[in-house]
């Protein structure tokens, strides 16, 4: 997609950063069922109520869930020092 593009179609959606080490588990009915993943942002799209929560598994893979689909799991990040996990702004570069 051209940078044009890009700007473009960001006036139909907005991203926030999460910040600070945020962890959810996925609960039963999805695939990724009871896998960690660290709060990376909250997409939304501004004419629609509600958001999605971008999380990134332990392995570094990214996926969006609606709220009801994770539980916060405080003590997730225990076993998991953040520098074991894969920088995100590298992440998001691999994938252009």
């Amino acid at each position: 997609m051209n940078p044009a593009s890009a700007l473009a179609l960001a006036q139909f959606y907005v991203i926030d950063a999460v910040a600070g080490d945020v962890w959810y588990r996925v609960l039963p009915g999805d695939q990724w069922a009871g896998v960690e993943g660290q709060a990376v942002a909250r997409i939304s799209l501004p004419h629609l109520v509600g958001h999605e929560v971008v999380l990134r598994a332990r392995d570094g893979s990214l996926r969006a869930f609606s709220p009801s689909m994770i539980q916060h799991c405080p003590a997730a990040s225990n076993g998991a020092p953040e520098q074991a996990l894969p920088d995100l702004e590298a992440l998001e570069e691999s994938h252009q």
